[in-house]
């Protein structure tokens, strides 16, 4: 994948599945966050959202097993679109990689490459 971006971060809220002619696309919306000190050495925080999209079965997985709050490890395709002036940026997932863990969960992981899977 030429153009590529991964990330650690968590849903916003439950996933969103419809329906696109004959087939499905999830929508994740995911929320990552850094740490820095600003110029007075203060500890701030930055939170970016960003959308993906997962489509087919793989989507349709993810809807079941995850829920807001949930943490993710996505790989995919940066996107970006323009409206109004205004640019918005999203991740493709394709070929990805994916894993998940529960708030409160004891930091369990599920990966894509199960059998089950995703």
């Amino acid at each position: 994948m030429s153009n590529s971006i991964q990330m650690q971060c968590r849903l916003g809220k439950d996933p969103e599945v419809r329906e696109v002619g004959d087939a499905t696309v999830t929508r994740l919306w995911v929320a990552e966050s850094e740490k820095y000190k600003d110029k007075s050495g203060e500890m701030q925080e930055r939170t970016n959202w960003w959308s993906a999209e997962v489509w087919g079965k793989r989507g349709e997985a993810l809807a079941r097993y995850l829920k807001r709050g949930d943490g993710v490890f996505l790989r995919g395709s940066l996107r970006q679109s323009k409206k109004e002036d205004v640019t918005y940026y999203s991740i493709h997932v394709s070929d990805w990689e994916f894993c998940m863990s529960r708030k409160g969960d004891g930091g369990e992981k599920q990966s894509s490459d199960e059998e089950e899977s995703f």
